[in-house]
């Protein structure tokens, strides 16, 4: 970066350069697990199955990550391939299976009275316990339509609530449409200032095209809202088929999508209120249609979100702002590069996010990316998979304590197999640094002003030199944590014609 007429060059490096070398410069990536199926030690596959859903990360108060996958464990599941799990990982990726669906059996005796298919995201509950959900099983008669669990940090589950009620014993489900409760809760549970979680299923209910419901912290369900019939004309209006997770806006009302319905069948963006006043904000376009993403409500107050489609339908996939007020705005369309996961807001105030495919990689689709948006929109690919670092990254990230990013990819690792490498492998779960970047450089008076970006936590040096081929950097003040973004730092010092600048990350 270079300034008028005495130059100053800016530079961001990293002291533990880990990358690969399709990764951008400075950022360090780190495959932590792969998943070994029903194989200790490493048990579980993080495929996704149903709507394109994959879960993310959750960390606990005790530092660690917890998360789930649909399929494997060390149990002989439905069709004995494993139920899924829930897993712990350190920040190191130490690895702990904590438990395997099919432990308890269901009305008839075969796996799933606990669930199957764990496939929302993990939240962490006001306890400090973990929530999630499971796509499939229960503990109902002749129903299988998902559950609700509680489980705590060392591996203590607990089967909270099993959807499907009013089709109890019905093997033709011919209740359905009866059916209040709803089913096949895809997306997790967020919980509310006062110990309420809330959620969604995706099928079932009156029209079944799913419900939105609140869970006590006593546990009693109630149903808040129910999807109308696809050919009823408010189907047309409310939407259908909702598959992501509730987001919390700051008026303390809940925000989410629908997979289906609005004027053009592609889904909308609705808000409901803690007693079940539901209210649609916006349809979906023609050329895009919602995804089972949740919203991201960012420090601006607006909300972000990812969509499939986009650009006349030759895109495949967007990034949006919705304000409060019903404005909607693409910010980015993806190209060729699959559908992306759910959006994040680093501790620097960038956003962050994977697409499913892409990359430069020429087996079919690419193996997917990671990128960084800046606020304005403008985009960046910070790594690309390549099949057995990892393919296919369906699940959102989740920011560390440690200001890294972890994440998990639904296919790759060793068993990735470059000769058939479509759903080739078993999944993994990765860590990438982003490096502090310069934002600007100005000099007044002998006084050079620097403003930079870094997540939180970071540990960071700011060092100069009057030549840049020099191996001398001097360190320029103490080394800073990062507590808030952007840091300021001044150089009263800055005199000659030119001076030098970088970042070193030293942990």
């Amino acid at each position: 970066m270079k300034l008028a007429k005495y130059f100053l060059t800016a530079t961001v490096i990293l002291t533990a350069w880990l990358a690969a070398p399709q990764a951008r410069a400075g950022v360090a990536f780190t495959n932590l697990v792969f998943f070994t199926y029903t194989n200790a030690p490493n048990y579980g596959w993080n495929f996704e199955i149903y709507l394109g859903h994959a879960s993310a990360l959750a960390q606990g108060n005790d530092g660690n990550f917890y998360g789930t996958t649909f399929g494997g464990g060390n149990v002989p599941g439905y069709a004995g391939g494993g139920d899924g799990t829930v897993f712990k990982m350190t920040p190191g990726g130490a690895f702990t299976s904590l438990y395997s669906f099919g432990s308890v059996g269901d009305w008839n005796g075969n796996p799933g009275g606990d669930g199957r298919g764990p496939e929302g995201n993990l939240t962490k509950g006001a306890d400090g316990n973990l929530y999630g959900t499971t796509v499939f099983g229960g503990n109902l008669s002749g129903v299988s339509e998902g559950t609700i669990f509680e489980i705590t940090t060392n591996g203590i589950f607990n089967s909270i609530y099993s959807f499907g009620h009013n089709m109890a014993g019905n093997p033709q489900f011919n209740f359905a449409y009866t059916n209040t409760d709803g089913g096949s809760p895809t997306a997790g549970v967020v919980q509310d200032s006062a110990g309420n979680f809330y959620g969604t299923t995706t099928s079932l209910g009156s029209g079944d095209q799913g419900t939105i419901y609140q869970l006590t912290s006593g546990g009693t369900l109630n149903t808040l809202f129910m999807f109308p019939y696809d050919t009823n004309a408010a189907f047309s209006v409310d939407g259908g088929h909702p598959s992501s997770e509730l987001t919390e806006g700051p008026d303390g009302n809940f925000y989410g999508t629908t997979y289906w319905g609005g004027t053009n069948n592609n889904g909308t963006i609705f808000r409901i209120t803690t007693n079940g006043t539901f209210t649609p904000l916006y349809s979906f376009s023609s050329i895009a249609r919602a995804t089972s993403t949740p919203l991201l409500l960012g420090k601006d107050g607006n909300f972000y979100g990812t969509a499939q489609g986009g650009n006349s339908g030759n895109g495949s996939g967007i990034i949006f702002q919705f304000t409060t007020n019903g404005v909607f705005t693409v910010l980015h369309t993806f190209f060729f590069d699959g559908g992306t996961s759910g959006l994040i807001q680093g501790s620097d105030g960038n956003f962050y996010g994977t697409t499913s495919q892409g990359g430069p990689y020429d087996f079919p689709y690419g193996g997917g990316t990671i990128f960084q948006m800046t606020t304005n929109g403008t985009l960046t690919t910070l790594y690309s998979f390549s099949g057995p670092d990892g393919q296919e990254p369906d699940g959102g990230l989740v920011e560390g304590k440690d200001g890294n990013l972890y994440g998990t990819t639904s296919y790759g690792g060793p068993n990735w197999n470059s000769a058939s490498p479509v759903n080739s492998g078993y999944g993994t779960i990765f860590r990438i640094t982003v490096p502090p970047a310069f934002q600007s450089i100005t000099r007044t008076n002998g006084i050079a002003s620097l403003t930079w970006s870094a997540m939180s936590n970071q540990v960071c040096q700011v060092q100069y030199s009057t030549n840049l081929a020099s191996t001398n950097w001097i360190n320029l003040g103490n080394p800073i944590t990062v507590t808030n973004s952007p840091i300021f730092v001044a150089d009263s010092a800055a005199t000659n014609s030119q001076c030098f600048y970088r970042i070193m990350l030293t942990q």
